[in-house]
């Protein structure tokens, strides 16, 4: 399980490792995930899914669907959505890690 520790300052806004943009790409969809974490998605694979969602699966994951936002990872710092941040409890100090090939952060 590759793990790398994240910063996040007062605002929000952190730094990703080049090892996240080089599984998932400059552009990824961050939202809620398990155990009050945040999970990240390529755009690629979040569009994916969605297109696969039946109607009853897409009312199920509604929060999660509302909850998503676009990151651009090219950029030197990015912030992340303070609804984001709150939910997964983050402030100051997380981990980054992969589990089963997905990305999570977390407290």
């Amino acid at each position: 399980m590759n793990r790398y520790p994240i910063t996040i300052d007062e605002n929000g806004t952190t730094a990703f490792p080049a090892a996240l943009r080089q599984m998932l790409g400059d552009t990824v969809v961050v939202t809620l995930g398990k155990d009050f974490s945040l999970q990240f998605y390529s755009a690629a694979d979040w569009s994916a899914g969605l297109d696969r969602l039946t109607p009853e699966a897409l009312r199920r994951m509604r929060p999660m669907i509302a909850s998503a936002a676009q990151l651009d990872l090219t950029a030197d710092a990015v912030s992340l959505p303070a609804a984001l941040l709150a939910y997964a409890q983050l402030e100051g100090h997380a981990a980054l890690h992969e589990e089963e090939g997905r990305w999570y952060l977390s407290a």
